[in-house]
């Protein structure tokens, strides 16, 4: 059975506000030896950005536990450390986001204010 490495990380929910935990086996690393790695942490990956764990799990995703929402998030990798967690899409709530290109092609997603 091949060994992996595991991201955690707590993001929260953009439909309900939920925290929800992260925790994700992933193959990108060069070591894959079952460290834990959290957002700060020095990393054994290369530079850049990865939105998926392994190849049999293709895009990095949490199920808030609370409203059922489908939270897809990447992470990026500066210099050696896992720099930071970013949500990437939500199923049910584009029209709380606005899409914001980035020069590489990628989107950023922000979120809108809420009426008051």
């Amino acid at each position: 059975m091949g060994m992996y490495d595991v991201i955690t990380h707590k993001i929260k929910c953009p439909k309900c506000e939920t925290d929800i935990e992260i925790e994700e086996q992933i193959k990108w690393t060069n070591d894959c030896v079952l460290n834990y790695y959290k957002v700060g942490d020095k990393i054994d990956a290369s530079d850049g950005e990865y939105d998926f764990a392994t190849w049999v799990r293709p895009e990095l995703f949490v199920k808030c536990k609370n409203c059922g929402e489908k939270i897809n998030y990447k992470v990026i990798v500066k210099d050696g450390i896992l720099s930071e967690i970013k949500i990437t899409h939500s199923e049910r709530n584009e029209g709380l986001f606005t899409r914001l290109p980035n020069s590489d092609g990628t989107v950023d997603l922000h979120m809108n204010q809420k009426n008051v």
